[in-house]
């Protein structure tokens, strides 16, 4: 049996392109496999960086709201003039003294319940809406706690 050159380099031509071919599809597919595990991997860091957030701005906000609850401090009193002592009450003063130590706190407390509230949204976004709802009795909480402060 002879081999014909001409026949046997039109089976290489193609042996190669079917080769070729196979290592393509080979390649494209590792690609895709591997894009999806990057994707996975960058949606899991995102995640836990979010849940990690939420859990301290949670915290920060607990602190926060029991600090509202406790007596005012000295070093949280105003400090007043001679004259303005001199025209009012001790009862006048306690009563502003008080009322600007607790102005501070609800500052401090609406400032950190902002980044509780960002942080719960941006976790929201990324984990769904029953992140929402699993945090809606710690927000109810923190509500009946300060509606008291108001009444």
């Amino acid at each position: 049996m002879e081999i014909n050159p001409v026949l046997l380099g039109a089976y290489v031509s193609i042996a190669r392109d079917v080769v070729v071919t196979g290592v393509a599809i080979i390649t494209a597919s590792v690609a895709i496999y591997g894009l999806r595990v990057w994707k996975r991997d960058v949606v899991g860091k995102e995640s836990y960086e979010a849940a990690k957030a939420l859990v301290y701005h949670s915290h920060a906000l607990a602190r926060a709201s029991s600090k509202m609850r406790y007596p005012i401090r000295e070093h949280e009193r105003t400090v007043f003039s001679k004259e303005y002592i001199d025209n009012t009450t001790e009862g006048e003063r306690w009563r502003t003294s008080e009322a600007a130590a607790l102005r501070t706190r609800l500052k401090e407390y609406s400032d950190v319940y902002l980044g509780f509230y960002e942080a719960l949204l941006s976790f929201r976004v990324i984990a769904g809406s029953q992140v929402y709802i699993a945090f809606q009795p710690f927000q109810n909480t923190l509500e009946k706690s300060l509606d008291r402060l108001y009444v």
